[in-house]
């Protein structure tokens, strides 16, 4: 009966460490990430997207790019469907491919 104690035991622990293992250290907390997200910069227009199985193409500010091209300094990280998300030092933007329509009143 104590080895079965000692089984359960080990095996809470080993879930236990297998969570832990599973964190990357070097990412920075959730409140950091939110702050280095920025969805708002008139800078950069998405003029089109090329989303095919076997490339992804972007235009922004009519110059044609690609995941690791650059753009007034800012590096092409990825390309989705609907956006872009571009990095400026440790700042993440994401520029989508449709601007939000603002109703008037």
């Amino acid at each position: 009966m104590q080895w079965l104690i000692k089984a359960i035991a080990l095996f809470v622990l080993c879930v236990v460490t297998q969570s832990f293992a599973m964190r990357d250290p070097t990412r920075p907390p959730a409140e950091q990430l939110s702050k280095m997200v920025s969805t708002e910069d008139k800078r950069f227009v998405v003029n089109s997207i090329l989303h095919a199985p076997d490339r992804h193409h972007v235009v922004i500010n009519g110059q044609v790019l690609k995941v690791g091209d650059t753009i007034s300094g800012v590096k092409v990280i990825k390309i989705e469907q609907s956006q872009v998300q571009l990095m400026e030092g440790t700042t993440v933007i994401q520029v989508p491919i449709y601007k939000k329509i603002k109703e008037q009143s």
